[in-house]
């Protein structure tokens, strides 16, 4: 088998269950994929076994992580979200992605994603009509997010990390209601609140449906320290005040920081708490560090 294809097999040890993670909101530009490539990468420094689903349809992380000249073999050969979706490939034995990042494996996005959920859809809804119709799909829905996430606990790593895009579908929820834990991150803005409510309301339908251990937490990326003005507070500092308000001691500290320093590390494809420059730059990556600790500590 080349390097470019990685052999696993479904754990037998009932006993060891990956717990399913993701940074997730219905918000582009926010650093979830920063966010997802940073705390894969500092899991698996600390000894852990580490994969990362792409279920984005865009396909930019995988072709992002997976080098350019073993993608063709990798959407040839490998289980892929879409298959996860599907139910082709979910065998006892997978083939998987390694990726840039040391010890971490991706299952790679295809763009047939969404084509494969309405086959899906209007195949389980064939010969219904109305509420019956209604009714089948919701079964469909129901049965394939309960076995998607019943594989991908199965695989043997520690930690899965599902890679989600912004858009609000159907497809997103199903794949929401198969987490352990959800990371929402939000800029330092209380008008994206309601973002980040809408996906604690998704969180609490998959307690009552799906995972009932699922958890929550809040953080806020890319912040910006508030000015302070000669007469009055900053607006900034005070939408932090409400953030923090509002979700207490599910808010994540301390704030990831707006800095070049971490698009630079990002795009280098490494953690940019490994020997990071002197100086500010090396402030940003230990906070960085800091802040994924603290999620972690939460898994």
């Amino acid at each position: 088998m080349s390097n470019a294809i990685k052999e696993v097999s479904v754990s037998a040890d009932k006993n060891k269950v990956a717990k399913i993670i993701g940074h997730v909101i219905s918000k582009g530009g926010v650093g979830k994929s920063t966010m997802t490539t940073f705390h894969a990468m500092r899991l698996a420094q600390q000894g852990h076994s580490v994969l990362v689903v792409d279920i984005d349809t865009q396909e930019d992380f995988t072709k992002f992580y997976i080098p350019p000249e073993h993608l063709s073999a990798v959407k040839r050969e490998c289980l892929s979200s879409a298959d996860l979706v599907n139910a082709k490939r979910r065998t006892d034995t997978i083939k998987v992605a390694p990726s840039y990042i040391e010890n971490v494996d991706v299952i790679p996005a295809d763009e047939t994603l969404l084509t494969e959920r309405n086959t899906q859809i209007d195949r389980s809804g064939a010969g219904h009509e109305g509420a019956d119709r209604q009714k089948a799909v919701k079964d469909w829905i129901t049965q394939t997010t309960k076995d998607m996430r019943s594989y991908l606990t199965s695989l043997p790593y520690d930690y899965i990390f599902l890679h989600f895009s912004p858009a609000t579908t159907m497809l997103q929820n199903m794949f929401i209601f198969c987490l352990d834990v959800a990371f929402i991150p939000i800029e330092n803005d209380f008008r994206e609140m309601d973002m980040a409510n809408k996906t604690l309301t998704r969180l609490r339908v998959s307690r009552n449906q799906f995972v009932p251990t699922v958890n929550a937490f809040v953080y806020i990326n890319k912040y910006e320290k508030p000015a302070q003005y000669r007469v009055n507070t900053s607006p900034l500092d005070n939408s932090i005040k409400r953030i923090e308000s509002t979700y207490k001691s599910n808010l994540i500290k301390p704030f990831i920081p707006l800095s070049q320093t971490i698009a630079r590390a990002s795009m280098e494809r490494r953690a940019p708490w490994v020997k990071p420059p002197s100086g500010r730059a090396n402030k940003v990556g230990q906070t960085v560090k800091q802040a994924l600790d603290e999620m972690s500590s939460k898994l």
